[in-house]
């Protein structure tokens, strides 16, 4: 499994989706072939997210597994969004850390599904029945792709030999995505909008200082950290011994040195990526990740 560690360091939060994604995916392919089709449907109408308001209360686990509710005669659809989420998700992820890309995909999945669900059954345009049913990553992307063109427009983007700014990619990405679900006309298209808007607003908080992300990594309410503490003594029978942090410029020249590998060094580096974000690297950790990345 060590492939899959180093996996999820160079992909982060969004490598684990993508990881539940697939598996998910696979466990409902079994499913589909082992139950035939119209007992699958069952199945999964009980893991989608019911537009009925009525269905949808009986039912409130789906606001939290529908993302993952992908079908087996989806697969294309899940093939999109599995390199949409690889693409944005890693350049958000490097960018601003994974523990605010964990925070932006868990409002996305809760809002998108709410709010979706709302404006459906308020909207006299939207084609929904009974059955109608918000599923897949889709919408998430959307909050994703907001966030990070938002955030970046300006960011490389590197498709074939040319760089392009992640703005007008994104936004292409997009539009041909509300083309595809025709816009306010289905419940897909309205999850679509909802998603950017909700992307849109995150981004547009968090560059303002105000990071609603904080909330899910439990630090709004973190005192600010105090001042490092005067070292005190450690009182033993004869006199005071005064403990104090060892500089590595004053250790002996003989002292023995923890050298780190190339691989570990990178290691450490993406580490402080996925923890904090790129833009937080000093630039000497900046020039070591492009040459020990092979950039």
């Amino acid at each position: 499994m060590n492939w899959y560690g180093q996996f999820l360091r160079r992909f982060g939060f969004a490598g684990l989706l993508l990881s539940a994604q697939v598996v998910c995916f696979v466990a409902l392919l079994i499913a589909f072939a082992a139950m035939g089709s119209a007992r699958f449907d069952l199945l999964w109408y009980k893991i989608s997210l019911p537009v009925n308001l009525n269905a949808a209360i009986d039912q409130p686990w789906s606001l939290l597994t529908y993302w993952l509710a992908n079908h087996p005669l989806g697969f294309w659809f899940l093939l999109t969004d599995m390199l949409i989420l690889l693409a944005f998700g890693r350049i958000l992820s490097g960018m601003i850390g994974d523990r605010r890309l964990q925070g932006i995909t868990i409002i996305g999945i809760l809002m998108n599904g709410l709010v979706a669900i709302g404006i459906s059954n308020l909207l006299p345009t939207v084609e929904i029945s009974p059955t109608t049913h918000l599923f897949g990553f889709g919408a998430v992307n959307a909050t994703i792709v907001a966030a990070a063109i938002t955030l970046f427009p300006h960011h490389n983007f590197r498709l074939f030999i040319w760089d392009v700014p992640l703005l007008f990619v994104g936004l292409f990405m997009l539009g041909i995505s509300l083309v595809s679900h025709r816009l306010i006309f289905t419940l897909e298209g309205v999850a679509e909008i909802v998603g950017i808007a909700v992307g849109f607003g995150l981004a547009k908080a968090m560059r303002h200082g105000w990071d609603l992300t904080n909330w899910f990594r439990g630090a709004a309410n973190r005192p600010p950290q105090s001042p490092p503490r005067q070292p005190e003594p450690v009182m033993s029978q004869q006199r005071p011994v005064v403990v104090r942090a060892i500089n590595p410029k004053q250790q002996p020249a003989n002292a023995p040195q923890n050298v780190l590998s190339e691989d570990e060094e990178l290691d450490d580096l993406l580490d402080k990526i996925n923890e904090v974000g790129y833009d937080r690297l000093s630039s000497y950790e900046k020039e070591r990740l492009d040459k020990l990345s092979g950039k």
